[in-house]
């Protein structure tokens, strides 16, 4: 310190980080608090009547003040920190419940279509089995008609052989009366009635013999027709009832068939109408996730933007009010023991020396030095008292 023309060789502790430090971090910690607090007390002892020993101890008291506050705040901040991580970590594990729940809708929608296809087949494979029924039934259906076409035809037959043995019976009645018929033969002629008389019976014998071997076969073959009749009737009513179960059955299985395609159809529309509510549900989840995921990104960027351009911004600010602080602004006052000084300093100097100069000159270059970077040190907290009274801010914590 300069009295009187003389400098004293005692040097003021440093009480300000440097630009390295700052660089390094963005708050006090504990240590540099305990440093600040030795280089205090190590100054006091080797001044222990300096004029600035006061603004010292204010400036301690501060700087206690402003760092139990940082603590405060760096401790919200790590709890905000963890919180987001801990919503980060929660939405992440919702991000893969989500997940596994669309696997299940897929595996279970394509369950769905297996057996859906499935089902066709089956479908397919039965109405294979009902076309063929229906060929058979239509088979039937031919053997029937062409029984029926035999059926007449042997009918119209037996019409015809009836006629004709009516007519065969009839003939051999009228030859049957007409042998019986003899006239009683004259002398002259009887040679030549009996000659006539056995031819005419040689002839009857031999037309009755054939009439009644007509007879036998015509009787004999409608005879057999009449038991082709009865078979074919037979064989008619007995694949008559069984088309005609058949048909029924085959009504009875076409309408299950049905009621199980109308079925499968509408649980498959239940499975695709929930299959889409899902998925929109799950989209708009995964939305609502994506776009909460990136808000949070969004602050917790801008909170590690804002804390890293602190440092780097705020140097620049506190560099140039530094240099324009006056000696007021730098001790918070003139004491009247340093005003004393100061205008002995200048009346020594005969008014040579403007009063910014004496007082320049009084305090030395180390400690305006000292009491720039205490000035600096408190623009810095005052910057990080407001920064924690916006953190508290309950309209800036909504938002």
């Amino acid at each position: 310190m300069r009295k009187h023309g003389h400098t004293t060789s005692t040097q003021l502790p440093k009480l300000s980080l440097s630009a390295t430090d700052r660089a390094q971090k963005t708050f006090l910690t504990h240590t540099d608090v305990q440093a600040v607090k030795y280089r205090l007390a190590e100054h006091e002892i080797s001044q222990p009547t300096g004029v600035y020993n006061t603004e010292l101890e204010e400036q301690e008291q501060n700087l206690a003040e402003i760092t139990s506050i940082l603590k405060q705040t760096q401790a919200e901040y790590e709890a905000r920190s963890a919180q987001l991580a801990a919503r980060e970590k929660a939405l992440e594990v919702r991000r893969q419940e989500l997940m596994r729940r669309k696997a299940e809708v897929d595996t279970y929608v394509s369950r769905s279509k297996d057996k859906q296809n499935k089902n066709l087949r089956l479908t397919t494979k039965r109405y294979e089995g009902i076309s063929l029924i229906m060929q058979e039934m239509s088979g039937l259906t031919d053997t029937i008609a062409g029984a029926t076409a035999l059926l007449s035809i042997l009918l119209e037959r037996n019409k015809i052989y009836s006629t004709y043995g009516s007519f065969i019976e009839a003939a051999h009645d009228r030859l049957l009366a007409d042998s019986t018929f003899e006239s009683a033969p004259t002398g002259r002629n009887e040679g030549a009635s009996t000659l006539r008389s056995y031819d005419n019976l040689r002839n009857l014998s031999a037309s009755m013999d054939y009439v009644s071997g007509v007879y036998t076969r015509l009787t004999k073959e409608e005879a057999s027709s009449l038991s082709l009749e009865q078979a074919l009737s037979a064989e008619y009513d007995a694949s008559a009832g069984s088309l005609i179960e058949k048909q029924n059955a085959h009504r009875v299985a076409v309408s299950a068939l049905e009621q199980q395609v109308a079925d499968l159809n509408a649980t498959l529309d239940d499975l695709l109408l929930k299959h889409e509510s899902l998925k929109t549900d799950n989209e708009l989840l995964v939305h609502k996730l994506h776009t909460r995921t990136q808000e949070i990104s969004e602050v917790h960027g801008a909170v590690k933007n804002l804390l890293e351009r602190i440092a780097a911004v705020v140097e620049e600010r506190h560099t140039f009010l530094t240099d324009r602080a006056s000696i007021e602004d730098l001790l918070g006052g003139v004491g009247p023991e340093l005003q004393q000084k100061v205008q002995l300093y200048h009346k020594e100097a005969k008014g040579l020396i403007n009063m910014n100069e004496c007082f320049n000159r009084v305090l030395g270059s180390s400690l305006l030095g000292r009491l720039r970077d205490i000035y600096k040190l408190s623009l810095a907290l005052e910057d990080a008292a407001e920064l924690v009274k916006i953190a508290n801010d309950p309209s800036f914590t909504t938002k």
